[in-house]
């Protein structure tokens, strides 16, 4: 194949993706739900505002969290529609596209901005007065479709904690998620919110299996503090977490033995932290 070829290929496939993008920047879905608003501007108009230097950062934190978790559901929807899945295409084409044309393309990069708008004002959200009353919208998050979301919901809900029932029965059904990310965020979320009840040890034992060392740790710390010296599962969890491939993980492993067999000999007595 000569390079003139290649280079009409290559046009061809740009040409394709700009088809491509620009239909998902021109028909877009409408959301099914009614935008929450402060002081009579809707949600979307917020968003805006923070990237604008013109607003204070405290006006922007008491319009989320006035607004509170109604904004849930518009700000996971707003979330998806700045980054799209056809925004992999385009970054793609950005590589891709000759010198001459960069120029004038958007950088692709830029649309995530907005994303991380929408995960700051999740958390705002989820802060105010009424996060505990409203912790049901939370609760319909966890019936979306998408992994990322489920987990954004899980991470909410343990923020709101023992505060409500009703987020924490929705911490034990994430407990039962079908993907593991999911399962493993709510066991943490759960033991942060009620390191008595070990209801979350089975999703601990198999956060142990995590690539991530960070979680893995994370794991072995709240095992040692949920399940104690009563539970075989939860000391055959740590003797094995001593032979991770993570110094910190076994390090914590070491130190989560020690305070337990400590405890078994001396009944009663202090424990390190």
């Amino acid at each position: 194949m000569n390079q003139r070829k290649r280079d009409n290929l290559r046009l061809a496939f740009l040409g394709l993706v700009f088809l491509f993008v620009a239909s998902g920047w021109w028909i877009q879905d409408e959301p099914e739900f009614l935008e929450p608003s402060h002081e009579g501007k809707p949600l979307r108009y917020w968003l805006g505002a923070m990237s604008n230097p013109k607003f204070g950062e405290a006006r922007i934190r008491e319009a989320f969290r006035e607004m509170g978790p109604r904004a849930v559901p518009a700000l996971v929807w707003h979330a998806k529609k700045a980054d799209p899945p056809w925004n992999t295409i385009y970054r793609k084409g950005y590589e891709l596209a000759p010198g001459f044309l960069r120029g004038w393309m958007p950088f692709p990069e830029t649309a995530g901005m907005m994303s991380q708008y929408c995960q700051w004002g999740l958390y705002l959200s989820v802060a105010g007065p009424r996060a505990a009353r409203d912790a049901h919208y939370l609760v319909e998050g966890l019936s979306s479709p998408f992994a990322r979301d489920r987990v954004v919901m899980v991470t909410l809900l343990g923020g709101i904690g023992n505060k409500s029932k009703r987020a924490m029965n929705g911490l034990k059904q994430a407990l039962k998620d079908p993907d593991p990310k999911v399962r493993w965020q709510a066991a943490l979320m759960f033991f942060h919110a009620d390191p008595s009840d070990p209801v979350a040890v089975p999703q601990l034992i198999e956060a142990l299996g995590s690539p991530s060392a960070f979680l893995r740790s994370d794991a072995v710390l709240a095992l040692s503090r949920v399940g104690g010296q009563s539970d075989t599962r939860v000391m055959a969890a740590i003797e094995k977490a001593m032979e991770d491939s993570s110094e910190h993980v076994r390090v914590e492993a070491s130190e989560a033995l020690t305070r337990l067999r400590g405890e078994k000999q001396s009944p009663g007595a202090p424990t390190s932290q």
